[in-house]
């Protein structure tokens, strides 16, 4: 068994965040920690800093997919997995 693997991922897609935890488990067979810690920026995509007052509407729900939208997809891929063996944290 390998002792890190790699996976790359859009984790506001759901289909992907499931397809990275999948990936995980069929590395290591449990996941007992996850730290949350996708987001902020993305590189394919400019960053947007000014004020809060001059953000579009599309500029900040795609500031709330990047940042809290990865963390509700990839926890609520994890947390079945961490429920059932009786252990994880996040």
């Amino acid at each position: 068994m390998s002792d890190t693997i790699g996976v790359v991922a859009d984790l506001t897609d759901s289909a992907q965040a499931d397809a990275v935890v999948n990936a995980v488990l069929a590395a290591y067979g449990r996941i007992d920690l996850l730290v949350n810690n996708a987001g902020m920026l993305n590189v394919n995509e400019a960053e947007v800093a000014r004020a809060l007052a001059a953000f579009t509407d599309a500029e900040w729900r795609r500031g709330m997919e990047i940042n809290l939208t990865t963390a509700f997809n990839v926890t609520r891929a994890a947390l079945p997995g961490m429920v059932a063996q009786g252990y994880g944290r996040i």
